[in-house]
This record gives C-alpha cells, sequence and structure tokens, in this order.
C-alpha cells in the first residue's frame, strides 16, 4: 500500500515478497548480498525492500550504509527508511529530506520490555490504547533512526513528549531535537515514519 508520507515523499508497505520474485525485480549486486544471508527471512526481508524501492523509484539504484548503519542512497536519488516485521515490509523514500521507519507487530510483547525503553510519564501518553506499547516501541525506533547516532539510549536520549491517536501522531526528541511522527495501522501491524 502506497501512500503520502504527509510530508514529502511516500511510504510503501507491503507483505514481503517471495524470495524468487524478489530477487528478479533488483541488481546482480542485490542477489549476491542476499546470498550471504544464511537466513531465509533475511534475504527476503533485504530483496523485498529493495524491489519495493526500485519499483517505486522506476529504476534501480547502488544502496550504501551510513557510519550508523542506515541505507543511504546517491546523491541527487533522496533519502531513504526501511523496515520490516514479521511479515510486512515498509519503505519511506522522501525527495530532499531524512527519512525514517519501524513497524512491528501488534502481536509481539512489548510489555516485557516497556521499563528499558518507556519513562511512566511516556507510557501514560497513551492511557488507555491498547496499541500504545507498540506505538511508542516504534516511534522510539524511529526517532533512534533519525537521529543516526550510535548509542542514544532509549530511555535518556529519546523521549515520546505527545502522542495524538485521533490524529495518529506523535511528537518525540533526540538529543533535544524535536521531531513530528506519523503513525498508522497496517493489518496486524502498526507503523511511525517521519513526514
Amino acid at each position: 500500500m502506497k501512500r503520502s508520507a504527509g510530508g514529502d515523499g511516500w511510504l510503501c508497505v507491503e507483505p514481503l515478497w517471495p524470495e524468487e520474485l524478489a530477487a528478479g525485480a533488483v541488481t546482480e549486486a542485490d542477489r549476491t548480498a542476499a546470498a550471504g544471508f544464511a537466513s531465509a527471512r533475511r534475504r527476503r526481508e533485504f530483496l523485498s525492500w529493495r524491489a519495493v524501492l526500485y519499483r517505486e523509484l522506476g529504476h534501480p539504484v547502488q544502496v550504501t550504509y551510513d557510519p550508523s548503519g542506515a541505507p543511504r542512497l546517491p546523491v541527487g536519488e533522496g533519502f531513504v527508511g526501511v523496515s520490516h516485521s514479521c511479515g510486512q515490509v515498509a519503505v519511506r523514500w522522501s525527495p530532499s529530506n531524512p527519512c525514517a521507519v519501524d513497524i512491528e507487530s501488534l502481536e509481539r510483547d512489548f510489555e516485557k520490555v516497556a521499563a528499558r525503553y518507556l519513562t511512566a510519564e511516556e507510557r501514560a501518553l497513551g492511557g488507555a490504547c491498547a496499541e500504545w506499547l507498540c506505538i511508542a516501541w516504534c516511534a522510539k525506533e524511529c526517532l533512534y533512526k533519525l537521529g543516526r547516532e550510535r548509542g542514544a539510549d532509549l530511555l535518556r536520549d529519546i523521549r515520546l513528549i505527545d502522542y495524538r491517536p485521533d490524529e495518529g501522531t506523535i511528537t518525540g526528541s533526540i538529543r533535544g531535537r524535536t521531531c513530528c511522527l506519523h503513525t498508522a495501522r497496517f493489518g496486524c501491524d502498526r507503523a511511525v515514519w517521519n513526514p
């Protein structure tokens, strides 16, 4: 499903592609890189997001990685953020601004780890929202990716400030820099991205 990202560019969330189909939609270099993954699931994730990106751009591009591990496109090709859940891939693209996305299954048990990424104040932002722990995790991951700083602490450096469920927006900050995020449900998954 392709949609406006709420700012510039787009967001695509769709099922992971079958490995053979995705392999046919990417470059030889991508297929070679994917062959190095022992896990079939990891190969599908890698090939799927690249296949979605190339399809939407209308051509393949050389993807590299910055020092934080975030994917980087060649100059003039924009910016990309990627994520995947057990069954879906999310690709966020912007022509002019760094971008990020995170997607997670609502079936994952975030309660077990909530104290590692949410303060009491942040937890209270979700009120009675049953999906809040998943949304908050995705928001923190999205902010981490936007910050592009290894070692940022999810409790100390990355903060959630406001959540407006009716608008599907979250305000957060990474080391004091405020960011607006959007959230939506995609089947059994929740995604958060920057507009």
